[in-house]
């Protein structure tokens, strides 16, 4: 691990870590299955995500603190859903309830996703399906 920060467990048992600009997956016996991402300024890519959870397709969306470095966050402030192997699939609009500090989600059955926004206090909910 390199900053190991947030945890869920997905349907299947599969433990998500976030650790810093990636995403680990293990069994439920913590035997490493796979890793996604990395640092960068491409939509699917991540800044020392804050926050994971799994749905009930076992889709993982990350509160992404950004795609750049710190001092250029206002555009990388994001909820992005990756499928199970770790694929893209998409970034969830903020538009019009911008996220300043996403730092913590949670995800409902019926798509809806809940972010905590430590800047601002308060709770956003969006729909992403």
């Amino acid at each position: 691990f390199d900053q190991p920060c947030f945890v869920c467990v997905d349907g299947e048992d599969n433990v998500i870590v976030t650790d810093n600009h990636r995403v680990q997956v293990f069994d439920k016996d913590l035997n490493f299955k796979h890793q996604f991402g990395k640092w960068g300024r491409r939509p699917q890519d991540m800044w020392c995500p804050m926050g994971v959870a799994s749905d009930h397709q076992g889709n993982i969306v990350l509160a992404n603190v950004g795609g750049t470095s710190f001092g250029w966050l206002r555009n990388g402030m994001t909820v992005q859903v990756f499928r199970p192997d770790g694929t893209w699939v998409s970034t969830i609009s903020s538009d019009g309830d911008k996220l300043n500090l996403p730092h913590g989600v949670a995800v409902t059955e019926d798509g809806h996703v809940f972010v905590a926004d430590a800047f601002d206090n308060c709770i956003r909910k969006y729909r992403y399906m």
